[in-house]
């Protein structure tokens, strides 16, 4: 084998599964949480933006966001991907975390019954088991869903289950419906066939955001790293809102997910970089809901501006920054 080539292979393995971004480039680990809020990551991992603006990414990956946010807070990788639910979570009980930015706004959910399991219609759910991821979006999801048709968390039997479980959990039985976020509510849909009741929710009342989190000290230690970062988001974003059909079948492919579905759901998802006073009232509005329902808290809802760091928008997008400060 020719010296150059050896050398390419030798960096080729060096990389952890990232291509290689060439002399100069900043090393970042990035926990990605493998699901559709997470589009624009995966996306930008599979067309190179991040090599393109000179960050040598390394990725390990979760099934959900709380995962790679508890990592992120191992010290385990850099920066992390995560909906709002877990961020809520963590700061009752931390303050050594911050959001550099949000880019996407999503409904992913799926309320998924067995009807052989009795339930037929949404009001069967009253006494049954559902699976639920605890600690995520998806709690907060099910439990709004429950207001909504008039019952109470107490009304069925909660069972903690891991996104990735969701399809084996519902069914074998092991919990009469699930509430998950895509792809893992569809999993459990598709495993299902006939049997799947798809409980109907307001889709405009139930929606996430993803955000990239990282320490508290990160931005100051790396300011040029996270700068790239976003940059090279905002490039995957515009890329997306220019490539529809081919963004589909990349996010499709990359989530295992029937490309026709992903462009059913597509309008689902709307990507933007941003952090706005509505994130915000969200986080607020979830603190209470988990004080309320004893998730979590001592009854004191934290100050969530406490919890963004905007200098890193600030510079690359500054017309994306609306929090009142």
């Amino acid at each position: 084998m020719k010296p150059v080539l050896c050398l390419l292979v030798l960096l080729a393995g060096l990389s952890g599964g990232a291509a290689w971004a060439g002399p100069g480039a900043e090393r970042l680990i990035l926990g990605v949480a493998e699901n559709a809020g997470d589009i624009p990551t995966l996306i930008a991992l599979e067309k190179g933006f991040y090599r393109d603006e000179g960050l040598d990414v390394a990725t390990k990956s979760w099934p959900a966001g709380k995962l790679a946010l508890e990592a992120m807070l191992r010290g385990e990788v850099d920066v992390a991907t995560v909906a709002d639910t877990p961020i809520v979570m963590q700061s009752f009980k931390r303050r050594d975390f911050v959001v550099i930015a949000t880019f996407s706004h999503n409904t992913p959910y799926r309320l998924v019954a067995d009807r052989l399991d009795g339930i037929r219609a949404p009001a069967d759910m009253r006494g049954h088991r559902i699976g639920v991821m605890a600690g995520t979006t998806s709690q907060f999801f099910l439990h709004s869903v429950l207001a909504d048709l008039g019952l109470a968390p107490s009304e069925i039997i909660e069972v903690d289950v891991p996104a990735g479980d969701s399809a084996d959990a519902v069914v074998n039985h092991r919990v009469d419906a699930i509430a998950a976020f895509d792809p893992h509510g569809y999993f459990a849909q598709a495993a299902l066939g006939d049997r799947a009741l798809l409980i109907p929710y307001e889709k405009d009342r139930h929606e996430e955001t993803f955000n990239f989190a990282v320490g508290r000290d990160f931005v100051q230690k790396r300011p040029l790293v996270a700068q790239r970062l976003l940059r090279a988001t905002e490039r995957t974003i515009e890329w997306i809102h220019g490539h529809r059909a081919e963004a589909i079948a990349l996010a499709a492919r990359r989530l295992k997910i029937d490309e026709t579905v992903m462009a059913s759901l597509w309008d689902n998802y709307r990507h933007a970089l941003s952090l706005d006073q509505v994130l915000i009232v969200s986080l607020e509005n979830q603190a209470r809901w988990a004080i309320l329902n004893g998730i979590g808290g001592g009854g004191k809802v934290p100050n969530y501006l406490d919890y963004f760091d905007s200098s890193v928008l600030d510079v690359v997008l500054p017309s994306a920054v609306t929090i009142i400060r």
